[in-house]
């Protein structure tokens, strides 16, 4: 049996290290591929366990040994992850704080169970049937929460320095206090101490979700706000290069319509003096193909600015584009968030068009209406097949990793609801409908 209890010794510990590196190099970002990582994780556990049992040789319990064991992690981590000191740090003290406190909560409720917890002290740090359910119950218990939480571990991360720095100095307040208290309950003789133990260590603990989840949120309050000042930017830039596309498409429209007057002119000149050679060549110019743009001219002008355009897109990829406004009424809608809405849109329905191999079948229409106080914009366009095919979720079908997708169909949505409006997509007979209500009131 004495063989037996020292396996279970050996492989809780191993359970125990190999619990503590994973989390603190999911919480710090793992440095190598999976397969490497795995394997210098495996060899980690192997030394750390080494170490931890050299120094419960020398001294069987040691609150000393829990704060070696902190150094050693963290030194395996420097190779391990890719993470920096502050949060390598923090990332060690929390996971420490979090396992310990289980240890004890169980180890003093244990206590409680069969006697109070100074005199199942030496039981309990015993080779025996006691301390081997001890044992397989803590490290099961660490496990349950390791894989419950570890999914989100890597969230940590997202802590800017000063907040990491906060929850470092948490933890290691928390951690302290936790072992003040666990001292004083080995000693004492009190069993309503011991009780108010266990109740501060739930505490602790509570404490320390409270701040990681306040740290987080107000990380994710932080990067959505700056991901809302980016799509900002982005939009005014989108509205500007619009505008100056426009203006850019009129000029060349304007261009190409007086070098037309003029090639006429020149050939009627050349007709009066009966040079046949100069009017083969004038009717050769003249015959080349010119189809006239039909340009909108609503009354918006960023309407205008971006249907123009996509219409040139349009064509220029064999895309039939069509399109109905009826948009005259001045509105308190900024130009900036129109150019957004509808410019996504369409840009989304071209980027589906372009994907189909018959160009007979790329098809993209555009629909903006005004009616009691509602802007109405509805983009349609074929699509090569159902984006919505799995579970009602709309797919990407961009390729490119190195970008981040969505950016766009988020900047309509943030839009429809900073004008009280509404997005809805569907599929429906071959086509994808992108519609936008927004609400507004007339200048």
């Amino acid at each position: 049996m004495e063989i037996f209890y020292k396996l279970i010794e050996v492989t809780v510990t191993l359970i125990e290290d190999a619990i503590i590196i994973s989390s603190v190099v999911a919480i710090s970002g793992r440095r190598y591929a999976i397969k490497k990582h795995i394997l210098c994780v495996l060899a980690a556990v192997a030394a750390m366990s080494l170490a931890v049992s050299g120094l419960n040789r020398i001294e069987m319990f040691s609150f000393i040994t829990p704060i070696l064991g902190m150094l050693i992690v963290l030194l395996i981590s420097r190779f391990l992850s890719s993470g920096a000191l502050l949060l390598r740090a923090t990332a060690c003290v929390t996971v420490y704080f979090v396992i310990q406190s289980i240890d004890y909560i169980l180890f003093i409720g244990m206590g409680l169970l069969h006697g109070t917890p100074n005199e199942m002290f030496s039981t309990f740090m015993s080779p025996g049937p006691l301390r081997s359910i001890y044992l397989l119950l803590n490290k099961a218990t660490d496990i349950i929460v390791f894989i419950s939480l570890h999914k989100e571990l890597h969230k940590l991360s997202s802590l800017r320095n000063s907040l990491q720095g906060l929850l470092f100095g948490a933890s290691l307040l928390s951690y302290c206090s936790m072992q003040y208290l666990f001292s004083i309950v080995l000693y004492g003789d009190y069993v309503s101490l011991q009780i108010a133990s266990i109740i501060s260590f739930f505490f602790l603990l509570c404490f320390m979700s409270v701040v990681i989840f306040a740290l987080l949120s107000v990380t994710k309050l932080e990067k959505r706000r700056s991901d809302n000042e980016i799509l900002q930017r982005t939009n005014e830039m989108m509205e500007q290069n619009y505008q100056r596309m426009h203006e850019d498409v009129h000029q060349n429209a304007r261009l190409l319509h007086d070098f037309h007057h003029h090639s006429a002119a020149i050939r009627e000149l050349a007709a009066q003096k009966k040079t046949d050679e100069i009017i083969d060549y004038i009717d050769s110019m003249l015959s080349t193909s010119y189809e006239a743009i039909e340009f909108c001219n609503c009354g918006c002008d960023i309407i205008n600015a971006v249907i123009n355009c996509k219409a040139l897109e349009a064509r220029s990829s064999h895309i039939e584009f069509q399109y109905h406004v009826d948009f005259h009424e001045p509105t308190n809608l900024k130009p900036v968030d129109i150019c957004a809405v509808l410019a996504n849109q369409i840009e989304n329905a071209l980027e589906a068009c372009e994907k189909i191999e018959d160009p007979d079948k790329r098809i993209v229409r555009v629909e903006t209406r005004q009616r009691n106080g509602f802007a109405l914009f509805k983009v349609m366009n074929t699509v090569r097949e159902n984006p919505f095919r799995y579970e009602d979720k709309l797919l990407t079908t961009k390729t490119d990793t190195s970008r981040m997708h969505g950016l766009g169909l988020k900047n309509i949505s943030d839009i429809a609801r900073k004008y009280s409006g509404s997005m809805q997509t569907k599929y429906q007979d071959g086509m994808f409908i992108s519609t936008v209500l927004l609400c507004f009131s007339p200048e």
